[in-house]
């Protein structure tokens, strides 16, 4: 999987996320899930938890801590198809 596809298909599961101004805004790699986007930690459990049954992967704890960005994400998913 490209890391396109991965980008594409990740912004569709932190969109069910955003509160109504980060819908309405557009956001990139470089894009912090807490800070920027304001995804809760909660949230991110939960997108977490979709990411896993998406991309049919298990992060463990330790890579959770690295996924503070889009990008950054996305090079944990990246890691785990390997």
């Amino acid at each position: 999987m490209e890391r396109s596809d991965v980008f594409a298909l990740l912004k569709k599961l932190i969109w069910e996320y955003l509160d109504e101004d980060g819908k309405n805004s557009d956001f990139e790699e470089h894009s912090n899930l807490l800070r920027d986007l304001h995804i809760n930690s909660a949230h991110l459990i939960d997108l977490v938890i979709d990411v896993e049954d998406q991309f049919d992967i298990t992060i463990e704890d330790p890579m959770l801590g690295k996924m503070t960005t889009v990008g950054s994400s996305i090079d944990v998913i990246l890691s785990k198809l390997r």
